[in-house]
């Protein structure tokens, strides 16, 4: 199991010690270190906060620090209902502009790639539902060996795929899109996926 302890220094913000299983995997190391630095960097940025705060307004207790604590960011419905059309317009350029729904799904894929195991729990269900289905029905799209661009428009929209599930940390999510990608009569076996 990974920790991250912390350990002061001379009354400096404290320096994060990783520890791991004996033989982990990289991404389990990557995620594991990424976890641990911002971790620590939100400590760092709350004391200075705190801090802050503090000399401002001379000695503050507890329920004053709670009020200063911004609440949970909740997505407005305007915005998802924009983020499903732009869904929908990458799924109709498919066919009349594969270059830009290229595009499209490479910077969907930069942006997923950064994010951690489980962090789109918390997202709202109607838009990722909506995402899920997109990258899962161009993914299974059917190719032939002669299309080049399609055939590396279902292999970056797998890519999108693995990293979409393993954000959001659905395990029936994961079933369903490495099920689809197995059972799609072999056109992956071909195609380099990041």
């Amino acid at each position: 199991m990974a920790r991250c302890e912390s350990e002061a220094l001379d009354g400096a913000f404290p320096v994060p010690d990783i520890k791991l299983h004996s033989n982990p995997s990289a991404f389990n190391v990557y995620c594991n270190v990424r976890h641990c630095v911002l971790d620590w960097q939100q400590k760092e940025t709350t004391l200075a906060l705190a801090s802050r705060n503090s000399a401002q307004s001379g000695d503050s207790d507890s329920e004053e620090e709670e009020e200063y604590r911004e609440p949970a960011v909740k997505l407005p419905k305007i915005i998802g209902i924009g983020l499903c059309g732009v869904f929908e317009l990458i799924k109709e350029t498919r066919f009349s502009h594969p270059s830009l729904c290229l595009r499209s799904l490479q910077a969907l894929l930069d942006m997923l790639q950064g994010q951690q195991p489980e962090s789109f729990q918390t997202e709202p269900p109607d838009v990722l539902e909506s995402l899920f289905h997109l990258l899962l029905e161009t993914t299974v799209r059917s190719t032939g060996m002669n299309d080049p661009t399609g055939q590396t428009l279902t292999a970056l929209s797998c890519a999108c795929l693995f990293s979409l599930v393993v954000a959001w940390g659905d395990t029936g999510k994961t079933l369903q899109a490495v099920s689809a990608i197995l059972t799609n009569n072999g056109s992956h076996a071909c195609q380099t996926i990041q």
